[in-house]
């Protein structure tokens, strides 16, 4: 992933493949992830959504967790953008499924609501700059 200017900062890299970057004020999170194997381009998207409903019970809202078609550079690539409760806080959580790679990968934000007028634009430049490391 692209990082856009000195306000954002690479916090690790794991050895599983998980990326996480925070903004210099540590108001947006970013983790990038690769989904189970299993997971590719020929499931549909609906076992994800089943999992949010298990998971997220009272919250799940099915309108609300629409997939919505996204541009990313290098992948097909679908994305939500909802307002859920996150440890006690309401938090904006935006989601980006990178679809056509062996094993997808999940790229999620979260951040405060008031701040997402402020970096959502910068959020998403991030995570659709996503290009698979693996050649």
């Amino acid at each position: 992933m692209t990082i856009p200017n000195r306000h954002w900062n690479t916090v690790s890299i794991s050895t599983n493949k998980t990326i996480d970057i925070r903004s210099e004020d540590n108001s947006v999170f970013i983790s990038a992830f690769r989904l189970p194997a299993g997971r590719s381009a020929d499931d549909p998207l609906e076992a994800l959504k089943k999992k949010q409903r298990d998971n997220l019970k009272d919250q799940y809202n099915e309108e609300a967790f629409q997939f919505h078609d996204c541009n990313a550079k290098h992948f097909t690539c679908k994305y939500q953008d909802v307002l859920i409760n996150f440890d006690g806080q309401q938090k904006r959580t935006i989601s980006v499924y990178l679809e056509d790679t062996p094993r997808a990968v999940g790229i999620i934000a979260l951040m405060a609501p008031d701040t997402a007028d402020k970096y959502r634009q910068q959020a998403m430049e991030i995570m659709l700059s996503a290009k698979n490391a693996v050649k």
